[in-house]
């Protein structure tokens, strides 16, 4: 009797490690790293709002990532009763809070703000990170032994959840202009090129009890530098969710099976198999074909 005690005990104690919840300084990092992209955006923005966080869309965030899934979660609207966005990023190497960020800012290499364009299809995450309207956020993270969809062992996946969404069809991310010059629902004060007051709230619900957290503009502690720890539903830029770390993904025996064999030689060329496939991509080359390009493999083939 004992002994079953303990390993139901024991089990429900590998299930609570495993849940890995974001501590209040990792938050921190994610909602600097944000606000901190948000405002450094060129051309620079007129309405950029400071960014919170959302314990409720934090929550649904967790939710999600605790499944370990390589998709979406659609219900996230329904269960927040309002318009959500949400990045997805997967990696291999232990988790570092803020990372994420970084590596969906980096898009916008790719991003035009002129045509509202991306040069790959691939910056759905950079919009959705400095859209202007959405002002609270919401993460998770999980280290899940193995990620379905893709057979992934060991490795992390991190959700956040934005309100209201972003990428809407035929809008910018947000109106260029001087910082703070058209802030809008009452948030005139400007602070660090981002509109809204200083003394916000770091947390969506401490503004609707009047107590004021620290802001994370403010903490000395954190000095900017991420601490150890790819795609959202779009109505623009980008269609589903894809890995925004092939990059850094060495292609061993077990990856390359999945993720590398695409490109193969053909009449002299290389042609991408998956490309063949696809109506909508049919004849491009692996050089033209978002799918190769995300492959270290793929890449080094068509050197």
């Amino acid at each position: 009797m004992w002994r079953l005690l303990l390993l139901v005990g024991a089990g429900y104690l590998r299930e609570i490690l495993a849940s890995s919840v974001l501590t209040t300084h990792e938050i921190d990092a994610i909602l600097y790293e944000h606000n901190e992209f948000r405002k450094s955006v060129q051309p620079t923005a007129a309405d950029m709002e400071y960014m919170v966080w959302n314990e409720k869309l934090a929550a649904i965030a967790q939710d999600w990532a605790d499944q370990c899934v390589y998709t979406q979660n659609i219900r996230r609207e329904e269960r927040f009763k309002g318009p959500v966005g949400e990045n997805i990023y997967f990696t291999l190497e232990k988790y570092r809070a803020g990372e994420e960020t970084k590596r969906w800012f980096e898009e916008g290499q790719k991003y035009s703000y002129t045509t509202d364009t991306c040069t790959d299809k691939r910056c759905g995450h950079y919009t959705q990170v400095v859209w202007a309207k959405s002002r609270e956020i919401g993460c998770g993270v999980k280290m899940c032994d193995i990620l379905q969809g893709l057979g992934w062992r060991n490795s992390y996946v991190i959700v956040c959840d934005y309100s209201p969404r972003g990428n809407r069809a035929y809008q910018k991310p947000y109106t260029a202009g001087k910082p703070c010059s058209q802030c809008q629902d009452g948030n005139n004060t400007c602070y660090d090129s981002l509109c809204g007051n200083p003394n916000r709230p770091r947390r969506a619900e401490d503004a609707k009890t009047g107590v004021v957290a620290s802001s994370i503009l403010d903490l000395e502690a954190f000095n900017g530098e991420p601490l150890v720890m790819d795609q959202p539903e779009f109505d623009t830029h980008v269609p589903s969710p894809v890995i925004t770390d092939f990059k850094d993904v060495v292609c061993s025996k077990k990856t390359r099976r999945k993720f590398c064999k695409k490109c193969r030689l053909a009449r002299g060329k290389h042609v991408c198999k998956r490309c063949r496939r696809s109506k909508r991509e049919n004849g491009r080359s692996c050089r033209q074909c978002r799918h190769c390009q995300r492959c270290k493999h793929c890449r080094k083939l068509m050197e």
